[in-house]
């Protein structure tokens, strides 16, 4: 986002986000994108403060079936930018970065990114239907419970454990 040139005030950005931003990062959980992203800077003397509208859809990995699936996602957080000495990318618990006096321009494919993983839910799962039945792959689900099934049936133990085991009782 180029802002030098800008007058002082309010100045409004659009943003359209699809998977080519993940591809940037390996450890994403995201793997694709239909977000928009509406970015009110507030252009002052000595500061920006940028105030973010996310609004979309990321495609992750169900943590049950490994599917892939949509969430709908809504977003709004700020971050200020000091102008100082030197630049120093990293956000901080206030949501602020300082760059330095001579930048033209502030690149925003970090923080947008950090955004959007913020989005993802600790737990992912495929929604359930309007009958409050699960929508994960039915196929995968009998795969891992036949698998689960076939490690408990085929349990055998170490003769060695075995005379630990008699000591113990």
């Amino acid at each position: 986002m180029k802002f030098s040139g800008l007058k002082e005030g309010t100045h409004d950005f659009q943003y359209k986000i699809d998977k080519k931003l993940f591809e940037n990062y390996e450890s994403s959980e995201i793997h694709d994108a239909d977000v928009d992203i509406n970015v009110n800077l507030i252009k002052r003397k000595n500061m920006l403060e940028l105030n973010f509208d996310i609004n979309g859809r990321i495609n992750v990995s169900c943590d049950r079936c490994l599917g892939d699936f949509d969430i709908e996602i809504s977003y709004q957080t700020e971050l200020i930018v000091e102008f100082g000495e030197e630049n120093s990318d990293l956000s901080d618990a206030d949501n602020s970065i300082t760059i330095a006096q001579s930048e033209h321009e502030l690149i925003l494919d970090k923080h947008i990114f950090d955004y959007l993983n913020i989005c993802v839910p600790y737990r992912k799962v495929h929604p359930k239907d309007e009958n409050g039945n699960s929508t994960c792959d039915i196929e995968m689900i009998k795969k891992l419970e036949e698998l689960e099934t076939k490690d408990i049936d085929q349990e055998e133990t170490d003769s060695r454990w075995d005379k630990l085991k008699e000591l113990y009782n």
